[in-house]
Protein backbone atom coordinates (compact mmCIF):
# COMPACT_ATOMS: atom_id res chain seq x y z
CA UNK A 1 0.00 0.00 0.00
CA UNK A 2 2.97 2.65 0.63
CA UNK A 3 4.41 1.61 -2.63
CA UNK A 4 1.27 2.24 -4.61
CA UNK A 5 0.67 5.35 -2.84
CA UNK A 6 4.18 6.82 -3.44
CA UNK A 7 5.28 6.47 0.54
CA UNK A 8 7.75 4.27 0.47
CA UNK A 9 10.74 5.38 3.03
CA UNK A 10 14.12 4.08 2.83
CA UNK A 11 17.03 4.81 5.44
CA UNK A 12 20.29 5.47 4.08
CA UNK A 13 22.45 4.35 7.48
CA UNK A 14 25.96 2.99 8.11
CA UNK A 15 24.62 -0.62 6.72
CA UNK A 16 26.92 -3.75 7.14
CA UNK A 17 26.35 -5.96 3.95
CA UNK A 18 27.96 -9.00 4.60
CA UNK A 19 26.30 -9.23 8.09
CA UNK A 20 22.84 -8.69 6.67
CA UNK A 21 23.82 -11.56 3.93
CA UNK A 22 25.15 -14.00 6.77
CA UNK A 23 22.02 -13.64 8.86
CA UNK A 24 19.41 -14.12 6.02
CA UNK A 25 21.55 -17.41 5.21
CA UNK A 26 21.63 -18.54 8.69
CA UNK A 27 17.79 -18.34 9.33
CA UNK A 28 16.68 -19.14 5.54
CA UNK A 29 19.12 -22.28 6.16
CA UNK A 30 16.27 -24.07 8.36
CA UNK A 31 14.13 -24.43 5.09
CA UNK A 32 17.30 -25.48 2.76
CA UNK A 33 17.73 -28.68 5.51
CA UNK A 34 13.97 -29.37 5.24
CA UNK A 35 14.51 -30.00 1.51
CA UNK A 36 17.63 -31.45 1.52
CA UNK A 37 19.28 -29.11 -0.44
CA UNK A 38 22.36 -26.99 0.29
CA UNK A 39 22.58 -23.09 1.19
CA UNK A 40 25.81 -21.51 0.91
CA UNK A 41 26.90 -17.78 0.47
CA UNK A 42 30.42 -16.21 -0.87
CA UNK A 43 32.21 -12.77 -1.50
CA UNK A 44 34.14 -12.07 -5.08
CA UNK A 45 36.70 -10.13 -4.05
CA UNK A 46 36.73 -7.41 -1.37
CA UNK A 47 33.75 -5.38 -0.38
CA UNK A 48 33.42 -2.56 1.67
CA UNK A 49 32.91 -2.33 5.42
CA UNK A 50 29.73 -0.64 5.29
CA UNK A 51 27.55 1.14 2.87
CA UNK A 52 25.03 3.88 2.65
CA UNK A 53 21.88 1.79 2.69
CA UNK A 54 18.72 0.55 4.19
CA UNK A 55 19.48 -2.77 5.93
CA UNK A 56 16.29 -3.84 6.81
CA UNK A 57 14.80 -2.85 3.37
CA UNK A 58 17.84 -5.14 1.96
CA UNK A 59 17.14 -7.98 4.30
CA UNK A 60 13.82 -8.41 3.27
CA UNK A 61 14.96 -8.26 -0.41
CA UNK A 62 17.46 -10.89 -0.24
CA UNK A 63 15.24 -13.17 2.50
CA UNK A 64 12.16 -13.17 -0.43
CA UNK A 65 15.05 -14.40 -3.22
CA UNK A 66 16.91 -16.60 -1.19
CA UNK A 67 13.23 -17.90 -0.06
CA UNK A 68 12.21 -17.99 -3.80
CA UNK A 69 15.13 -19.95 -4.38
CA UNK A 70 14.29 -22.22 -2.05
CA UNK A 71 10.96 -22.90 -3.13
CA UNK A 72 11.54 -23.93 -6.42
CA UNK A 73 14.62 -25.66 -5.98
CA UNK A 74 14.33 -29.08 -5.24
CA UNK A 75 17.59 -30.63 -5.83
CA UNK A 76 21.29 -28.90 -5.79
CA UNK A 77 21.34 -26.18 -3.77
CA UNK A 78 21.27 -22.32 -3.60
CA UNK A 79 24.45 -19.44 -3.51
CA UNK A 80 24.64 -16.39 -2.48
CA UNK A 81 27.64 -14.72 -4.24
CA UNK A 82 28.31 -10.76 -3.67
CA UNK A 83 30.48 -8.41 -4.80
CA UNK A 84 31.58 -4.98 -5.76
CA UNK A 85 30.87 -3.73 -8.76
CA UNK A 86 31.26 -0.41 -10.16
CA UNK A 87 28.47 1.17 -12.22
CA UNK A 88 29.48 4.50 -13.86
CA UNK A 89 31.19 6.26 -11.48
CA UNK A 90 29.04 5.24 -8.76
CA UNK A 91 29.89 2.14 -6.65
CA UNK A 92 27.39 -0.66 -6.26
CA UNK A 93 26.96 -3.59 -4.11
CA UNK A 94 25.80 -7.15 -6.56
CA UNK A 95 24.13 -9.57 -4.92
CA UNK A 96 23.04 -12.90 -6.99
CA UNK A 97 21.00 -15.36 -5.59
CA UNK A 98 21.98 -18.87 -8.29
CA UNK A 99 19.64 -21.58 -7.52
CA UNK A 100 19.67 -25.00 -9.55
CA UNK A 101 15.66 -24.92 -9.49
CA UNK A 102 12.85 -25.71 -12.19
CA UNK A 103 13.49 -22.44 -13.82
CA UNK A 104 11.84 -20.46 -16.29
CA UNK A 105 11.10 -19.70 -19.75
CA UNK A 106 11.59 -16.60 -21.13
CA UNK A 107 8.19 -15.13 -21.27
CA UNK A 108 7.58 -16.50 -17.61
CA UNK A 109 10.64 -14.08 -16.58
CA UNK A 110 9.34 -11.12 -18.76
CA UNK A 111 5.93 -11.01 -16.26
CA UNK A 112 7.63 -12.26 -12.66
CA UNK A 113 7.51 -9.24 -11.80
CA UNK A 114 4.50 -7.54 -12.31
CA UNK A 115 1.74 -7.09 -9.06
CA UNK A 116 0.05 -10.75 -8.83
CA UNK A 117 2.14 -12.65 -11.55
CA UNK A 118 3.70 -15.70 -11.44
CA UNK A 119 5.49 -17.38 -14.29
CA UNK A 120 2.54 -19.57 -15.07
CA UNK A 121 -0.86 -21.02 -13.49
CA UNK A 122 0.47 -24.45 -12.67
CA UNK A 123 3.40 -22.56 -10.37
CA UNK A 124 0.49 -21.03 -8.18
CA UNK A 125 -1.11 -24.54 -8.08
CA UNK A 126 1.87 -26.54 -7.63
CA UNK A 127 4.34 -23.75 -4.57
CA UNK A 128 1.23 -21.18 -3.82
CA UNK A 129 1.96 -17.68 -3.62
CA UNK A 130 0.84 -14.31 -4.43
CA UNK A 131 3.09 -12.84 -6.61
CA UNK A 132 3.65 -9.81 -5.03
CA UNK A 133 6.85 -10.73 -3.06
CA UNK A 134 9.01 -10.20 -6.49
CA UNK A 135 7.33 -7.20 -7.44
CA UNK A 136 8.07 -4.92 -3.79
CA UNK A 137 11.42 -6.63 -3.89
CA UNK A 138 12.09 -4.53 -7.15
CA UNK A 139 10.34 -1.84 -5.79
CA UNK A 140 12.94 -1.73 -2.27
CA UNK A 141 16.12 -2.33 -4.84
CA UNK A 142 14.75 0.90 -6.98
CA UNK A 143 14.53 2.45 -3.89
CA UNK A 144 17.83 2.00 -2.71
CA UNK A 145 19.34 2.95 -5.78
CA UNK A 146 19.55 -0.20 -7.81
CA UNK A 147 17.06 -2.77 -9.75
CA UNK A 148 16.34 -6.60 -9.48
CA UNK A 149 16.87 -8.39 -13.02
CA UNK A 150 16.61 -12.21 -13.56
CA UNK A 151 18.38 -14.69 -16.28
CA UNK A 152 16.63 -18.09 -16.44
CA UNK A 153 16.44 -21.31 -18.02
CA UNK A 154 14.13 -24.00 -17.59
CA UNK A 155 15.11 -26.50 -15.97
CA UNK A 156 18.75 -25.28 -15.44
CA UNK A 157 18.14 -22.50 -12.44
CA UNK A 158 17.79 -19.39 -12.06
CA UNK A 159 19.71 -16.24 -10.97
CA UNK A 160 18.16 -12.70 -9.70
CA UNK A 161 20.71 -10.34 -9.46
CA UNK A 162 20.36 -7.42 -7.05
CA UNK A 163 22.01 -3.97 -6.98
CA UNK A 164 21.98 -1.42 -4.28
CA UNK A 165 24.01 1.77 -4.37
CA UNK A 166 26.82 1.85 -1.83
CA UNK A 167 27.03 5.77 -1.43
CA UNK A 168 30.52 6.87 -0.78
CA UNK A 169 33.58 4.79 0.29
CA UNK A 170 35.93 7.41 1.00
CA UNK A 171 37.64 6.11 3.90
CA UNK A 172 36.31 2.97 3.80
CA UNK A 173 37.73 -0.13 4.77
CA UNK A 174 37.50 -3.09 2.12
CA UNK A 175 37.63 -6.38 3.38
CA UNK A 176 37.07 -10.03 2.11
CA UNK A 177 34.58 -11.59 4.72
CA UNK A 178 34.86 -15.51 5.77
CA UNK A 179 31.79 -17.10 5.72
CA UNK A 180 33.11 -19.65 8.53
CA UNK A 181 34.18 -16.77 10.73
CA UNK A 182 30.45 -15.07 10.48
CA UNK A 183 28.51 -18.45 11.25
CA UNK A 184 31.02 -19.16 14.40
CA UNK A 185 30.10 -15.30 15.39
CA UNK A 186 26.45 -15.94 14.50
CA UNK A 187 26.71 -19.25 16.59
CA UNK A 188 28.09 -17.76 19.36
CA UNK A 189 25.59 -14.90 19.85
CA UNK A 190 22.84 -17.29 19.21
CA UNK A 191 23.87 -19.18 22.09
CA UNK A 192 24.00 -16.18 24.41
CA UNK A 193 20.47 -14.53 23.10
CA UNK A 194 19.00 -18.30 24.22
CA UNK A 195 20.21 -18.17 27.55
CA UNK A 196 17.30 -17.77 30.25
CA UNK A 197 18.69 -18.87 33.62
CA UNK A 198 16.24 -19.40 36.68
CA UNK A 199 13.34 -18.66 33.97
CA UNK A 200 9.83 -21.23 32.81
CA UNK A 201 9.23 -20.68 29.55
CA UNK A 202 6.36 -21.75 28.06
CA UNK A 203 6.81 -22.72 24.54
CA UNK A 204 3.70 -22.74 21.95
Amino acid sequence: SKIEAGRLEVESIACEVYRVIADVVTVMRVRADEKEISLEYQFDGEIPATIQSDPARLRQVLTNLVGNAIKFTEQGGVRVVAKLVQEVDRPQMMIQIIDTGIGMTEEGTAKIFDPFSQADASVTRRFGGTGLGLSISKRFAEALGGAVTVSSQVGVGSIFTVTIDCGSLDGIAMITPDPTELEMASDDEEHLAISLPNMRVLLV
